[in-house]
């Protein structure tokens, strides 16, 4: 992602291990798509490789370079790079398949970040860069927008808003649909 710039409807929840991320963005999730958004998650893994089934991990090894298996309702894709995948095309087609693309984890790149502070925040991203939001067990000073874990509701209108002012820059992809008219729902 380094060389161009992540698609405007994209932003990552980053933080130490076991600080909450995949619980917020799986209410976030559920919010948002309550609101009639499409959502999509990408979960960056620090394993030498994601679990992968027997079948795939037997393809794998016979030397087979992207496995995939769609069933109904589903389709698992497997792709077995050498070294770590460069996130910015993943995190591009993903990103175009929906309204909003939350990312857990990269926490070095372009990507915007909400951080899920507690000890150890400052070994995973030292001196906060990209980060657009703080969402903290305790009171954080300072002039970015700080929220509560349980606060997934003022979190998710913080990401609508955040993403609809990145969108009115040239290129970015369409606004995401509006929702309909009703009590609660964002505008």
């Amino acid at each position: 992602m380094s060389r161009e710039r992540p698609p405007r409807n994209v932003i990552s929840l980053v933080g130490p291990s076991g600080s909450g991320k995949t619980e917020i963005i799986c209410r976030l999730v559920q919010w948002l798509t309550a609101r009639g958004l499409r959502v999509g998650v990408l979960k960056h893994s620090h394993h030498l490789r994601p679990a992968v089934t027997p079948e795939a991990e037997v393809y794998r090894q016979g030397g087979v370079r992207v496995f995939a298996r769609p069933a109904p309702g589903a389709v698992e894709i497997y792709g077995f790079p050498e070294g770590e995948p460069e996130p910015g095309p993943l995190v591009a087609r993903l990103a175009a398949q929906v309204d909003l693309l939350l990312v857990e984890g990269y926490k070095t790149g372009e990507l915007p970040k909400i951080l899920l502070t507690g000890p150890g925040v400052e070994e995973v991203l030292p001196g906060r860069q990209g980060v657009v939001a703080l969402i903290s067990r305790e009171a954080a000073g300072g002039e970015l927008p700080v929220f509560r874990p349980d606060e997934v509701e003022a979190v998710g209108h913080f990401v609508l808003a955040y993403l609809k002012g990145r969108q009115g820059s040239p290129g970015g992809p369409p606004p995401p649909p509006g929702p309909a008219d009703g009590p609660g729902r964002p505008g």
